[in-house]
């Protein structure tokens, strides 16, 4: 699934940034997950910062429901603010149909 996230910090902080996002299905069990890192230099002048990233999710849609996007901030943070409801009203063609 292509997403875009867009990240900002105040400048003197964040030098080596690590993201994980995660994509849970209706039933809670995580379907597809990315983690990505980056070095982030500072503008001396700018007192924030911001960087915004294209990137592929793999995600595994095996029925229809609510699937929940999140980002987090490492693989064992449970709790985040930033979540994102992804409703899937069809189900996947590509799957057999007796699955």
């Amino acid at each position: 699934m292509p997403t875009v996230v867009a990240v900002c910090a105040n400048g003197g902080a964040e030098y080596d940034p690590q993201l994980l996002i995660t994509v849970t299905g209706p039933d809670g069990q995580r379907v597809g997950s990315l983690e990505f890192a980056w070095h982030w230099h500072d503008n001396p002048p700018a007192p924030v910062k911001y960087r915004v990233f294209a990137q592929y999710v793999p995600v595994r849609v095996e029925t229809v429901g609510v699937y929940t996007m999140a980002l987090h901030q490492s693989p064992d943070d449970t709790d985040t603010d930033h979540q994102f409801p992804l409703p899937i009203y069809q189900r996947n063609p590509l799957l057999q149909a007796n699955q």
